[in-house]
């Protein structure tokens, strides 16, 4: 049973990271807690990492579903641990 994790592709536009950010940390399985100041996935402070995680977030806690990674096609699969 392999582990997966849902990030942005490297190339995804600021205004698409954004909006995924903003819709995922929008939904009631999602808390975004920890990527605001002071806590303990805010840093590295860019756009892309705190994006991934808020899209994670969202993938993981609505049933790790590929469709659940999507975001307007920004969204991608991966098996390697984002956090390492």
């Amino acid at each position: 049973d392999e582990r997966t994790w849902c990030i942005a592709k490297p190339d995804s536009p600021e205004e698409a990271l954004q909006k995924a950010l903003d819709y995922a940390c929008g939904q009631p399985l999602v808390n975004c807690l920890q990527i605001q100041p002071g806590n303990g996935c805010y840093s590295p402070v860019n756009l892309h990492s705190h994006s991934s995680f808020a899209m994670n977030l969202y993938y993981q806690g609505y049933g790790k579903n590929s469709w659940n990674c999507n975001f307007s096609g920004i969204g991608i699969l991966t098996t390697a641990d984002p956090s390492k």
